[in-house]
């Protein structure tokens, strides 16, 4: 079998983990509310996320440290650094299976170093946004009460912030029954997305 190398500084990583949980200066790490198992991530290196911003590997690294895990089964982190990925317009990421390395077998749940192979391909930016479903706003009003645009990068926080903004200017034009969805289609050819935002206020009546 060959073995997958690991860069200087996961290594490094390794090491300085391993070395503090053998000298027993690492306390031990309790599992995070709401997760469960019988490993705990300690330390998270990621290879090949040059790509992120430090505020994005730090997102990972924060939502993922201290998050218990069963040991047989580390496809669960990655699955969450691929959902957030997605989520903030890198619609072509993936993430490769996790390497674990358990420090140490003594302590319950057991520290581990967690190794995560990130392929972000770029960023997918917003080509155009299609408003359908309108009958009592005018789509240009709707544009430009909404707090994004074409050429902005297609993140999902933002687009539900869009959501939200038509459904609180509905609601300002006295249509609280007005419902809004999003929804997004890619074009691999040049990274950019189509985000449509639906608009369903048929029955609306004014309060």
């Amino acid at each position: 079998m060959v073995m997958r190398l690991l860069p200087l500084l996961s290594l490094l990583l390794l090491s300085q983990a391993s070395l503090a949980q053998q000298s027993g200066t690492a306390a031990p790490i309790q599992c995070r509310s709401g997760t469960e198992g019988d490993s705990v991530v300690s330390t998270i290196a990621l290879e090949n996320a040059s790509g992120l911003t430090s505020n994005e590997q730090a997102y990972i690294r924060g939502a993922l440290v201290g998050r218990c895990f069963e040991q047989a089964s580390p496809d669960v982190l990655g699955k969450i650094v691929f959902d957030y990925l997605q989520n903030i317009g890198y619609l072509q990421a993936f993430v490769l299976d996790p390497t674990v390395r358990v420090l140490n077998e003594t302590l319950p749940p057991h520290p581990a170093v967690v190794v995560l192979d990130i392929q972000t391909g770029p960023p997918y930016r917003i080509s155009s946004i299609v408003i359908t479903g309108n009958r009592w706003i005018d789509a240009d009003e709707l544009r430009g009460f909404i707090p994004i645009s074409p050429g902005d990068v297609l993140d999902a926080s933002r687009v539900q912030d869009a959501v939200d903004a038509i459904r609180s200017l509905y609601v300002v034009h006295g249509y609280p029954q007005a419902q809004v969805a999003s929804q997004r289609q890619a074009n691999k050819s040049d990274h950019t997305a189509t985000l449509y935002l639906h608009i369903h206020d048929e029955g609306s009546v004014r309060p």
